[in-house]
């Protein structure tokens, strides 16, 4: 499935004061980011460490998208002053935050000072704070709003303004602010790749894996989490290994690709993964192969699948693959590996022979 944001403009009960960073969560973890910046140096390397902060944090620009072990996405737009207080709960002062919850075990409360907005399977868009009141967009399924022990629902396409004392109005601008964010779905059938893969050391021959992002074209791992192993990989090549001995959730290797426009082009993504001998993905934890496409003005989506991984002794090597067209003025693509390690200390997967290739365009096709 790929879920495009394009162009959010996302504002949250009260918190309380910031307090010092907590202990990691294991719920969820930081998954994306576009331009973020982070209110401390010690926040921003906590978060870029896999780890999360469970007391009020603060983005002061940009934005940024976590992903939780439940299968909830969630993309918070700065400014914003939000704390993600449990595996089922956000609480956000100020800020703007689309939350996407594709399964029962993943349905989120959003906690505003006027209002608590519960999912009933649906994806949805939060404003809290701007003007003293809560606008609350459901751009599919359904929402439950509870303000002082009166509840109502809301449907898909329905937009409402709460504000502190109550009052509820119907509110089409905030709708039409939303618009733009639309769901495109995974090609129903690859078209056939052409030119060279886009991403550099595909097999991580070359080069070290970062600890912070650097640009396109630099392989970045979580610290702590990420490795290259000379002879494990295929055919006793390089591999790159995610490892979840320090119980992060969702630690992953990456590389930005620029690749001029590419808007309604498909592009195609694949890996081969394996599961070390010594410490296999256990039965709750699987990997993640995804997509985001960006433009040249900040917005973007993202495109992800779970992947099958091998579990026998022999560290067999299975290919997966990913495909979906790229939104209109898609000018650089993210490909990400994520763990979902649900915060054990036990757990990790080799890495090999990635690819990005842009196919055909779709127009092109019989």
């Amino acid at each position: 499935m790929v879920v495009a944001v394009l162009g959010i403009n996302l504002h949250v009960l009260p918190i309380s004061a910031p307090a010092a960073l907590a202990a990691p969560a294991a719920f969820a973890a930081l998954s994306g980011e576009i331009d973020a910046r982070w209110g401390d140096d010690a926040l921003s390397r906590l978060l870029a460490a896999g780890a999360l902060p469970t007391d009020l944090v603060h983005l002061v620009s940009g934005s940024a998208q976590f992903t939780f072990a439940s299968g909830a996405t969630v993309v918070i737009q700065g400014p914003a002053e939000f704390a993600l207080r449990g595996p089922l709960r956000i609480e956000m002062l100020s800020g703007k935050v689309l939350c996407r919850c594709p399964l029962e075990p993943s349905r989120l409360t959003v906690v505003t000072p006027a209002i608590e907005v519960t999912d009933l399977g649906t994806e949805f868009v939060v404003d809290a704070g701007g003007e003293q009141r809560t606008r609350v967009a459901v751009i599919q399924g359904e929402v439950l709003v509870a303000r002082n022990g009166q509840r109502f629902h809301m449907r898909t396409g329905q937009t409402f303004a709460v504000s502190l004392d109550g009052h509820v109005e119907y509110d089409a601008p905030f709708r039409d602010r939303f618009l733009p964010i639309v769901r495109i779905d995974e090609a129903e059938r690859p078209g056939t790749a052409v030119g060279a893969n886009l991403l550099a050391d595909p097999g991580f021959e070359v080069h070290q894996l970062i600890a912070s992002d650097a640009g396109p074209g630099v392989w970045h791992g979580t610290a702590g989490a990420t490795a290259r192993l000379p002879g494990r990989g295929r055919a006793g090549s390089v591999a790159a290994c995610i490892d979840s001995a320090m119980g992060l959730t969702y630690p992953l290797v990456r590389q930005l690709v620029t690749t001029g426009d590419v808007g309604g082009r498909e592009v195609q993504a694949s890996v081969w993964l394996a599961q070390p001998r010594e410490n296999p993905l256990r039965g709750t934890q699987d990997a993640i192969l995804k997509l985001t496409f960006r433009d040249h003005a900040g917005h973007y989506a993202w495109a992800q699948r779970r992947l099958p991984v091998a579990s026998n002794e022999a560290e067999h090597f299975l290919q997966s693959r990913l495909s979906a067209v790229a939104p209109p003025g898609t000018d650089q693509v993210l490909f990400e590996v994520l763990v979902n390690t649900a915060g054990r200390m036990h757990g990790s997967i080799l890495i090999d022979d990635a690819a990005v290739v842009i196919a055909e365009p779709v127009a092109a096709r019989p």
